[in-house]
């Protein structure tokens, strides 16, 4: 059986489309203090969330919870996240609150015996 992705479970279980998961998650992972700047950051410099964009992506194409160590670390070391308005003063996605989105999915999927994604390393 092939392991559905993080984006498809996400979405299946709030009954939304596909094609929305990369801005609905976007708006729930970025810092709470940051929404009302995006609008603003992004008429500055176009690519400012050019590495949200893309760990949101690769955290999209999770198929399990412990991959996205390897995804936060890769998203942490982005050169763009050593910019000040960045790095001190957040106006980027949280890797925490995108963890936890992360594993509430996950979590949410083995509660309802569906096998998608593991949060241990055995199932029985």
């Amino acid at each position: 059986m092939s392991q559905q992705s993080f984006a498809v479970l996400y979405c299946r279980q709030l009954d939304l489309p596909l094609a929305e998961f990369e801005q609905h998650i976007f708006r729930r992972a970025l810092y709470q203090h940051a929404r009302p700047l995006t609008w603003l950051l992004q008429q500055g410099r176009k690519d400012y969330f050019r590495a949200d964009g893309e760990f949101i992506e690769d955290v999209g194409r999770l198929t399990r919870y412990e991959d996205f160590f390897a995804v936060a670390l890769d998203y942490g070391q982005h050169y763009s996240n050593g910019w000040y308005p960045r790095r001190v003063l957040r106006l980027r996605i949280s890797t925490e609150r995108m963890r936890r989105l992360v594993r509430d999915v996950f979590k949410a999927t083995l509660d309802d015996t569906e096998l998608a994604g593991t949060l241990a390393p055995f199932m029985q």
